[in-house]
């Protein structure tokens, strides 16, 4: 498959019995869409986020309502990229801040990042 130029897909891992990834870096990109296992456990996504590595927070839209994608087994999610603009650090939730669902597997999902 080929990628348009700058774009690329990293992977960010959700560890069985788990609802949130590890830590993924961005760097200068930032997030356009999330291709979802065909295995996934049904569950939204939401997001934390960092700006130094330490200190993890709950990311927010500008309206105040925590950023989530409805998300099911085997879906490619676009996302709009104004939230994402200048986060470098962020983990990947299943589920959301009040109700974290875990997984039943290890679940790699592939996130699709470009330049801004």
């Amino acid at each position: 498959m080929t990628l348009p130029i700058g774009q690329e897909v990293i992977t960010a891992t959700i560890a069985s019995g788990q609802s949130l990834s590890d830590p993924i870096a961005l760097g200068a990109k930032t997030l356009v869409a999330v291709a979802m296992p065909t295995t996934w456990t049904t569950a939204p996504l939401s997001f934390m986020a960092s700006v130094d590595g330490t200190n993890w927070l709950e990311v927010y839209t500008n309206v105040g309502a925590n950023l989530s994608l409805v998300a099911a087994a085997g879906r490619l999610i676009t996302t709009d990229i104004s939230p994402w603009l200048g986060l470098n650090l962020i983990k990947v939730r299943s589920g959301s801040v009040d109700n974290p669902i875990s997984q039943g597997a290890d679940r790699v999902l592939g996130l699709v990042i470009k330049p801004v």
